[in-house]
């Protein structure tokens, strides 16, 4: 998973699963952050940044399904 913004103002990620290339968004609060960031951040390519807790099942169209266990990397961070 990739993640390709992180809104401050929401709670809720946009991410890229990497073997489907599906887009979507998943909550943030189901995944823990392994490492903090300089912020604004631009672009840090492939660094992971945090591991999901908890297996999500999408409720609405445009969301990701999460697996506990899965890591999400950044890409890229527009604080929109």
């Amino acid at each position: 998973m990739r993640v390709l913004q992180t809104p401050e103002d929401s709670d809720w990620w946009k991410g890229r699963r990497e073997v489907t290339g599906e887009v979507g968004v998943f909550p943030k609060a189901y995944v823990v952050e392994e490492e903090s960031l300089p912020i604004p951040v631009t672009a840090v390519a492939g660094n992971v940044i945090a591991n999901v807790l908890f297996d999500f099942q999408p409720c609405e169209e445009g969301e990701l399904e999460l697996f506990a266990g899965d890591q999400v990397k950044l890409v890229l961070v527009r604080n929109c």
